[in-house]
C-alpha cells in the first residue's frame, strides 16, 4: 500500500481524491459480488449505528489517514506505528470483547513488537511530525474495525463490506470535493495518464479483496489471533519487494520476518475456537 500510495501521489492525485477513486472501484466490486452471490440486506435496527460507525471510522477514514501518513513521513515510521495496533490486538480483545489472554498470546505480542523494530527501523522521534499522528489515528481506526467486526457477530462479510464501501465513497467523495475541488477539472483528473488509472483500478480491487478476506477472517477467529496473524502481511511485502523490485532484504529484515512468523505460528497453533 505505501508504494502504491506514493505512486498515485507522484501521478498527481491528491490524498483524499486517490482514496475516493479507489473506493469507487472497491464499491463497484462489492456491489457486483453482493448481487452475484444473491445476498440480501438484513440488519437489525439496533445494529445499524455500530455498522455505520465501523464503516465510517474503521474503513472510510482509516485509509484516508493512512494515505496522509505515508505522504507525510517515512514509510518505515508509518508501518511501525500502524502495526503496533496489530500487536496489541490480543489486549484489545481482552479489554473490549472479554477474550482470554493467555501466556502464549503475551509471548506472541512481545515477539511481534520486537519484530517491528527489526523490520521497519522507525526514524528518530524528532522526524515523526504530523505523519506519525496520522498513522496513529489510522491505527486506532483499524483497531476499532476489528472490535466492531467482532461485535457484529455473524453478519455476512459481504454485507459489511458493501456498507463499508458505500459509506467510504460518500464520505471521501464529500471530503475530496470540499478540500481538493481543483483536482476535478480537465487539468486535474482529466490529465491522468492511462498507467495512473490502471494503478488506481488495481489498487481499488486490492482494497476490496483484502477487506473481504480480513472481514471474513475476523468472523472465524478471535480478535487477538486474527490481529497477530495479520502481521504476516509484512513478510509478504518483503517477499514481493524481492521478487518484483530485486530488493534484497537485510539481516535485520530477515530477523524481523522470522520473529513475525514465530509470533503468528504461536497464536495459530494455540488459538481458541470462536
Amino acid at each position: 500500500m505505501p508504494v502504491l500510495i506514493r505512486t498515485l501521489g507522484h501521478g498527481h492525485i491528491p490524498p483524499a481524491s486517490q482514496v475516493f477513486l479507489r473506493y469507487i472501484v472497491a464499491c463497484c466490486a462489492a456491489i457486483l459480488y453482493f448481487v452475484l452471490t444473491k445476498s440480501k440486506v438484513v440488519v437489525k435496527k439496533h445494529d445499524i449505528p455500530l455498522l455505520f460507525c465501523v464503516a465510517l471510522f474503521g474503513y472510510a477514514l482509516v485509509n484516508l489517514f493512512y494515505t496522509w501518513a505515508n505522504l507525510s513521513t517515512q514509510i518505515g515510521t508509518v508501518l511501525f506505528i500502524f502495526n503496533c495496533s496489530t500487536v496489541l490486538g490480543p489486549l484489545l480483545g481482552f479489554l473490549f470483547l472479554k477474550e482470554k489472554i493467555n501466556s502464549i498470546k503475551i509471548v506472541a505480542m512481545t515477539i511481534g513488537l520486537l519484530s517491528l523494530f527489526f523490520l521497519f527501523r522507525p526514524g528518530p522521534f524528532v522526524t515523526w511530525e504530523q505523519g506519525a499522528l496520522f498513522a496513529f489515528i489510522s491505527a486506532i481506526g483499524s483497531s476499532f474495525y476489528v472490535i466492531g467486526r467482532k461485535k457484529l457477530g455473524n453478519y455476512d462479510s459481504k454485507l459489511i463490506l458493501l456498507t463499508n464501501t458505500v459509506v467510504g465513497v460518500v464520505t471521501l467523495g464529500f471530503i475530496a470535493i470540499l478540500t481538493e475541488s481543483y483536482f476535478f477539472t480537465r487539468s486535474g483528473i482529466g490529465s491522468l495518464t492511462p498507467s495512473t488509472w490502471i494503478v488506481t483500478i488495481l489498487f481499488g480491487l486490492d482494497n476490496f479483496t483484502a477487506y473481504l478476506f480480513m472481514t471474513k477472517g475476523y468472523q472465524l477467529v478471535s480478535a487477538g489471533t486474527g490481529s497477530m496473524v495479520m502481521l504476516s502481511e509484512n513478510i509478504l511485502g518483503v517477499l514481493f519487494a524481492f521478487l518484483f523490485f530485486a530488493e534484497v532484504p537485510t539481516i535485520t529484515t530477515l530477523i524481523g520476518g522470522i520473529l513475525i512468523l514465530t509470533a503468528s505460528m504461536l497464536v495459530i497453533l494455540k488459538s481458541e475456537k470462536v
